[in-house]
Order: C-alpha cells, then structure tokens, then sequence
C-alpha cells in the first residue's frame, strides 16, 4: 500500500493499491489546511496523520481505520505541543503507540483504551547528558517500545519505559517514557532514521 497526503483547502488522504495504481481509499478534508505528515501501521490497518500548522488553530493527531466504512477519522486529539509538530511516526511492534516530533519537545500518544491520549515527554539535560539542536524526527526501536529522537546537531535521544512512582502516578495506567540517553552520532543534522 502507498499513502499519500497534501496541504491546502481542498487536501486528500489517500491510499493506493501500488500494484494497479489505483486509489482504494479517499478521506476528502483529513483536517483544516491538510496534512503535514502520515504514517501507515505495521499491519496496514490504521493510518495516523498529523494536521499541517495553519495560523489560530491548533494542530490534531488522528487515526483512520482505512479499510473499515466511513468518510472520518476513527479518534482525533488536539496536539499537546506548543511548538509547531512535524512528524508522526507508529511503532512498528504496536500499532497503539504513536509518537509526533516538535522542534523542541516529542509527545507520545497510545489509543489502547480506544481513547487517543497523549504527554509530552521531559528532557534533563542533568540527567542524561549534553544535547544540542532542534528536535528533527522519532522513530520506535521495534520490539522495545524505546524512541530514538534525533536532533539537528547530530544528536540521538533514547527514550525507555520509565519506572518511576512519580511518572506512573501522573500517567495512571499508561506506561511513560522518559529520555535515558544521549549519544553523539555525527557531526551534521540527522534528517532521517531507518531502524530494522
């Protein structure tokens, strides 16, 4: 399956049989202004999107069941961000955890309870080491539930499952996830990871 998505008024979510070439479901107005990234789930279920930035309103994180009936959205959160959101990735393991990127902060999102909640995850630099540049995408280390960040000045940011009484008290239920690790990786940006 290839999805596709676009900015603008009159913006569509699309997904499309890659070997006929044709469009096999059509979400028309996905959000005001469009989509500014999306993410299919590892089994191909469940879409996710995240609205583009349009000015006065703020963005929202949605999940469409594509292969179910129905024109919308199966759960919409409002984005939990102050800064702008640019990147919204599945984990590959468990399609009920989401994670979106900011340029200064991430935001982790589970639908378990068939409810999208979400929390934006803390960064002490004290506790897990220097880190410069913006925040440029997460992705999931498969298996783990772990998040790698990456940052613009060639930083990785590891976020594991947090076990403290502090954290699980504030999240209830929901397992939290807190920045572990910082490791220097290049010397540039990193705009892009693949992990297998």
């Amino acid at each position: 399956w290839i999805v596709t998505a676009d900015q603008g008024d009159e913006s569509i979510l699309v997904v499309w049989d890659s070997f006929s070439g044709v469009p096999v479901k059509t979400f028309f107005a996905p959000h005001v202004g469009g989509t500014c990234s999306v993410d299919i789930s590892s089994d191909c279920l469940y879409l996710t999107t995240l609205s583009a930035p349009v000015e006065g309103i703020q963005q929202e994180v949605a999940l469409w069941a594509w292969t179910k009936e129905g024109e919308g959205a199966l759960l919409k959160a409002t984005s939990l961000s102050s800064d702008v959101e640019t990147c919204i990735t599945f984990d590959p393991s468990n399609a009920h955890d989401i994670v979106t990127t900011a340029s200064k902060n991430v935001t982790f999102w589970s639908w378990a309870n068939f409810n999208l909640e979400g929390y934006v995850g803390n960064v002490n630099k004290s506790d897990v080491g220097y880190f410069s540049g913006k925040f440029t995408l997460c992705t999931f280390l498969p298996g783990t539930g772990s998040v790698l960040t990456a940052t613009s000045d060639g930083y990785v940011i590891l976020w594991e499952n947090a076990f403290s009484k502090v954290l699980m008290k504030k999240a209830g239920d929901k397992t939290m996830k807190s920045a572990a690790k910082v490791v220097k990786l290049v010397d540039c940006g990193i705009i892009t990871i693949f992990t297998v």
